[in-house]
């Protein structure tokens, strides 16, 4: 009976040795376990491109600065763009959790450097599960979407109103003076040339044939935007 019993165990063993010399990695401690054995790492991956055609833009340098959270080998890190515009950024964590960087970015000499505060990345131990910080411009771009209503009826004012949109303080704008045209929902877009990265203060003038007169609303405020996100309504502005 023992003779059965350590025969049968023989046999498991060999069996065994069998399977980890033709399958190495089934027989790894870390073997099904994506994170098993790396450290841990903070990442991100994203794109710059230039805003009125859409392209990617090589050469742009980015800077992340740790401002906060966990520490990090390295609490400063460059990166460069490729010639579509991509990027990715490792480096090694000390600890899990998550660090908030500020991000330099240094685009080629036609457009000026600007600084991102806040970003949040979180530490992994899973290659590829980095922060993907989607499509960044190498100039932002400034918009205002205004819808105009009345304040007594809260209903829209219909077309043919202007709106002429003067800067008074703040980031330069190309052109500094902007009229355009109500549309039949009573909204209307400005979409000047910044000629910096931060916040601009202007007058609105607004004029439509069922106002007895023209309204103006003063201390407008619009800042530039760095990412390539859809241009949205801004705000309402009632009439009284």
């Amino acid at each position: 009976m023992i003779g059965g019993q350590e025969a049968e165990r023989s046999a498991r063993c060999i069996l065994v040795l069998l399977f980890c010399g033709l399958l190495p990695s089934a027989c790894d401690p870390c073997f099904g376990t994506a994170a098993c054995g790396r450290s841990l790492a903070v990442s991100a991956t994203g794109q710059f491109i230039e805003f009125r055609s859409g392209e990617g833009v090589a050469g742009v340098e980015l800077i992340f600065r740790r401002t906060g959270g966990i520490q990090l080998v390295e609490p400063e890190g460059r990166v460069t763009t490729d010639g579509d515009g991509l990027y990715s950024y490792r480096v090694d964590a000390q600890e899990a959790g998550s660090v908030t960087f500020s991000v330099t970015v240094r685009p080629p000499s036609l457009f000026p450097e600007y600084t991102i505060d806040g970003i949040t990345i979180t530490a992994s131990a899973v290659r590829g599960e980095g922060q993907p910080l989607g499509r960044w411009l190498v100039n932002p771009y400034l918009a205002f979407v205004g819808e105009v209503r009345m304040l007594d009826t809260q209903e829209v004012v219909g077309p043919g109103g202007t709106v002429t949109f003067v800067r008074r303080s703040g980031i330069g704008i190309v052109p500094d003076s902007i009229e355009t045209t109500l549309d039949p929902f009573g909204r209307f877009t400005v979409n000047p040339d910044p000629l910096g990265v931060g916040e601009l203060i202007a007058d609105l003038t607004i004029r439509h044939p069922s106002l007895d007169r023209p309204r103006i609303i003063s201390g407008i405020r619009v800042s530039t935007r760095h990412v390539d996100d859809p241009i949205d309504l801004t705000q309402v502005l009632y009439l009284p």
